[in-house]
């Protein structure tokens, strides 16, 4: 059976300074490098079925890893910069594509999400 909440409300805290915002996410992210760490032949196993296959390499790629790729882009977009590869607007237009695709995913759910899903 499926619950549709209409009027569901959900509530977050943020923190309140960009020392404590860097703080959560450093927790955030060595949380799950330790996590993936602890569970590592689980990636790409497929005795683990959906999981050890799809959703365990998910991790490595799009979580673990996004920091380390965020960082080298950074830095080759300055080093393009320096070369003459690229202009300042082009630069500009990444960072802000950027900037955009990673607020996206912070966005609240729209109303009338599944909220619980039970049998």
């Amino acid at each position: 059976m499926t619950y549709w909440f209409t009027d569901a409300v959900c509530y977050t805290e943020i923190p309140e300074t960009w020392g404590l915002y860097a703080s959560q996410r450093n927790r955030w992210q060595r949380g799950t490098i330790q996590a993936l760490v602890r569970n590592w032949p689980m990636i790409g196993n497929p005795r683990y079925g959906w999981t050890g296959l799809f959703g365990m390499p998910f991790f490595v790629i799009f979580e673990a890893a996004s920091a380390i790729v965020e960082f080298c882009a950074c830095v080759l977009m300055i080093v393009t910069l320096i070369l003459g590869l690229a202009t300042v607007g082009e630069v500009l237009l990444m960072l802000f594509l950027a900037y955009k695709a990673d607020i996206g995913d912070d966005r609240e759910s729209p109303s009338g999400q599944i909220l619980q899903t039970s049998s």
